[in-house]
């Protein structure tokens, strides 16, 4: 037995994709070589479930941009909160504590829902720091290299279709899934092209 796109996960096709390995399709050891199965039907439908006009280069500039913007976002919350915490003696003194105090419980509202890191005290602000410099570190990783022309590895596109998403990545979530999926972020890609192009 062999698999289908029903029992193959992301993360054992992203192996086959990388070492080109078709053994690896086997679904438990089997001594009869994997030739004697019907191979070419899983690989024509997953080439065809990744291929189906779906512009992959815009899935992945747009992951880059949503993860980027996160990225900033809590950069901007964090000296939000950071100023009002620690220099918040220098802002009493002025007289705008009311302003501040609203201000800071809408900051920490929107860190929580965001990272669901809740901040009471700076222990939480250094968690917050730790979190921003976790996914800075994660878009290195990710888009360290450009992908060159339209071709992006497998497992690349899928950490693009993941972000685009705003989910964690799940490695072992089957092929047929992860299909569906790539349906919805490529719709939600063309958005942000169609509004980004609008906006210059």
């Amino acid at each position: 037995m062999i698999h289908t796109i029903h029992t193959l996960s992301i993360r054992q096709y992203g192996i086959i994709d990388s070492t080109e390995d078709l053994s690896l399709l086997r679904r438990w050891w089997n001594p009869l070589p994997v030739g004697w199965f019907d191979v070419q039907k899983v690989i024509t439908e997953i080439g065809r479930s990744l291929n189906s006009g779906i512009d992959k280069m815009i899935v992945y500039e747009a992951s880059k941009i949503i993860l980027l913007n996160k990225i900033m976002m809590l950069e901007a919350l964090y000296n939000g909160i950071y100023n009002l915490i620690v220099l918040k003696p220098f802002n009493d003194s002025f007289g705008i504590t009311k302003k501040n105090k609203t201000n800071l419980t809408e900051y920490i509202k929107m860190v929580e829902k965001i990272t669901t890191i809740m901040i009471k005290d700076l222990d939480g602000l250094k968690r917050l720091k730790n979190e921003i410099q976790r996914l800075g570190d994660k878009f290195t990783e990710r888009f360290k290299e450009q992908p060159k022309g339209k071709s992006i590895p497998f497992i690349q596109y899928a950490y693009s279709v993941f972000a685009l998403m705003e989910m964690p990545y799940n490695p072992d979530l089957k092929m047929s899934e992860f299909f569906d999926m790539i349906i919805t972020a490529d719709k939600k890609a063309t958005q942000l092209d169609k509004l980004r192009n609008k906006n210059g």
